[in-house]
């Protein structure tokens, strides 16, 4: 279950509007949608698409806020042995399809989507 950071924040990066908790702050400006933890920018939210990144910062946090982000389009992250990992829910079947990802790219959650659908 996410924490209420993670969820007002979260929510807040997805409707359009602003909002600062603790250490995460969702902004609106230009016709954009901004999501920041640490000052350090991991969403964005643009013509409909969304990208993220870990900004090198493979933390339980940041995992946290992308995590319930990317739960909102039937996708999850997870770290084994420092490694990140994108599925979708619909391979928790046994059948798991999923993707390694980068700590440090940007990634556009429409197309992990397409990548690790069964």
């Amino acid at each position: 279950m996410a924490n209420k950071t993670t969820i007002t924040t979260v929510d807040a990066f997805l409707k359009g509007q602003n909002n600062t908790a603790n250490n995460t702050t969702a902004c609106h400006a230009d016709g954009k949608s901004y999501l920041f933890l640490f000052g350090n920018q991991i969403a964005c939210k643009e013509n409909n698409r969304i990208k993220f990144r870990f900004c090198g910062w493979n933390t339980t946090t940041t995992r946290a806020r992308l995590k319930y982000l990317l739960n909102q389009f039937g996708l999850t992250v997870w770290t084994k042995q420092g490694d990140l990992f994108v599925a979708s829910f619909s391979g928790f079947n046994g059948n798991i399809k999923h993707i390694k990802i980068n700590a440090h790219d940007w990634y556009y959650i429409d197309d992990l989507k397409q990548q690790v659908e069964i």
